[in-house]
């Protein structure tokens, strides 16, 4: 182990430092329930199937939340942000990935603040990606009260 104790800096407190506990195994708290502290508990497990499984036999729910939310937003927002012409132009991108871009509300998004904040154009070359902005909301409006009329039901 190392860490653990009360900061020199901070004598009084609950705070402590950053711990790295090792040769754990899975009957340990440390390993089982969430500590809500900078420590890191490491045991070794046979393979990547033992660690998942012990992984979600355990009460760390904040854990596997914010694991759950970080992938929710790889898998959603790195695509929208690669595929919205911020970080590469639409235009030297494969068709098929060009294609694609048209489907992605944040491409008008895009298109309607740099227009705004540095063009300075006006409502005439706006329109088009407004408009499609404005339909992306209302079928997401659509989708969420049919969605929700399920559960009601």
């Amino acid at each position: 182990m190392t860490g653990g104790k009360r900061p020199d800096h901070l004598p009084n407190g609950f705070f402590y430092e950053p711990t790295l506990l090792v040769d754990v195994d899975h009957s340990m708290e440390g390993m089982r329930e969430e500590t809500f502290g900078p420590t890191l508990p490491i045991m070794k497990v046979a393979d990547a199937d033992e660690g998942v499984r012990l992984s979600n036999d355990s009460d760390q729910a904040f854990v596997r939340a914010a694991v759950s939310d970080a992938a929710a937003s790889l898998l959603t927002f790195l695509p929208s942000y690669l595929l919205s012409g911020f970080m590469f132009s639409i235009g030297v991108m494969p068709w098929p990935l060009q294609a694609l871009t048209v489907i992605v509300p944040a491409r008008y998004f895009l298109v309607v603040t740099r227009g705004i904040f540095l063009k300075g154009v006006g409502l005439s070359v706006l329109f088009w990606p407004g408009l499609a902005m404005l339909a992306f909301a209302v079928l997401g409006v659509l989708l969420a009260v049919r969605a929700f009329r399920k559960e009601l039901d």
